[in-house]
């Protein structure tokens, strides 16, 4: 599967998934510890980042890796062109 096919297919299915090598590989949930370890390094970021364009995400926003892979970090900051509509990064 392409990414582009990838990022289409994930729009109708229920849980979360990464491509890996081009399989869909369903990712597990998080305990409320590691929950709280994300919150924690969101906010940390977040007061880094004030004053900067750089906008945070989550796992709700797939980043295309190089390979052709696509993974969903717990969290992120995309400096780069922001796209309100886009379901990814790169």
């Amino acid at each position: 599967m392409s990414p582009e096919e990838f990022l289409e297919w994930c729009q109708f299915q229920e849980g979360r998934y990464e491509l890996v090598d081009g399989v869909p590989v369903a990712m597990a949930g998080a305990k409320r510890r590691y929950d709280q370890i994300v919150v924690n390094v969101l906010g940390s970021l977040a007061s880094q980042l004030q004053g900067h364009r750089c906008r945070l995400f989550t796992a709700d926003t797939a980043v295309r890796i190089p390979a052709g892979n696509v993974r969903r970090p717990d969290a992120g900051a995309d400096c780069g062109q922001f796209d309100d509509d886009a379901a990814s990064v790169e």
